[in-house]
């Protein structure tokens, strides 16, 4: 079985991987759409021998670099440790748990800076009215009762992947505690998100950027927006799978 991925930042269009994916016996139109919906430079996973090679050739038709891999060798992510107080400092990054334990990790080891909007479902309280019948005394009432409701919507996330690979932090934009920035923190919190983001792709020098993080370091002020967690995860595992594959 192999994994097909995309070997350079181009990513194909929609229009791209139907062409690329209807050349391919063994795919499917709903392949393709799939792909569209969720690739992130990893464009399929564990697809036959056969039909891998056959993409990426249909993909090479096509202009577009790709790959075709072992799965291990694009493996998932570790699970996420989530905090909310990041310090950039001149020789460390600074991070702290749940018990507000510090731990610095130098910036040569800060391997992946990622930012999303990412889609969600988002908890809303509901209220309503409700009517009571106390039957014994034959009174009807009405109260106020909570519901709650699930909605999509999207969190700004920002996720940290060091060296070693094994640490993963995530951070939720309506979570983080920005008092790290001092005298530069602002009453809005997408500000404050835009300066840490800022701080940390000026400082890592050596991370991988992903499309978010990247266009926020050269000005943008909203980050990419992910269709679900699936699609961010995705495009992470790509980015450390081919900047690691650059190196060597």
């Amino acid at each position: 079985m192999l994994t097909v991925v995309q070997n350079d930042l181009n990513r194909p269009t929609p229009g791209q991987l139907v062409e690329a994916f209807a050349a391919v016996p063994g795919l499917s139109a709903a392949d393709a759409r799939w792909a569209a919906r969720y690739s992130r430079g990893i464009i399929v996973e564990n697809v036959p021998d056969e039909d891998g090679r056959a993409l990426v050739d249909a993909l090479a038709r096509l202009g577009l670099e790709a790959a075709a891999i072992a799965p291990a060798e694009i493996p998932g992510l570790p699970p996420a440790k989530r905090c909310n107080y990041l310090e950039c400092g001149a020789q460390a990054l600074v991070f702290r748990d749940a018990l507000q334990r510090g731990t610095a990790v130098p910036w040569d080891q800060v391997a992946l800076v990622a930012v999303g909007a990412v889609g969600v479902l988002k908890e809303h309280i509901i209220k309503q009215v409700e009517d009571v019948r106390l039957s014994n005394q034959f009174v009807e009432r009405k109260r106020v009762v909570d519901r709650t409701e699930r909605r999509p919507g999207t969190r700004n996330l920002l996720e940290l992947h060091f060296r070693p690979a094994g640490t993963r932090l995530q951070l939720d934009e309506e979570t983080m505690l920005f008092t790290s920035l001092g005298a530069r923190r602002q009453p809005q919190r997408r500000d404050n998100f835009i300066i840490m983001v800022r701080d940390l792709t000026t400082q890592a020098t050596q991370a991988a950027l992903n499309r978010g993080a990247a266009a926020m370091a050269e000005g943008a002020v909203d980050p990419d927006s992910y269709l679900n967690l699936l699609t961010f995860e995705r495009e992470m595992r790509w980015l450390l799978w081919w900047t690691s594959a650059r190196k060597t």
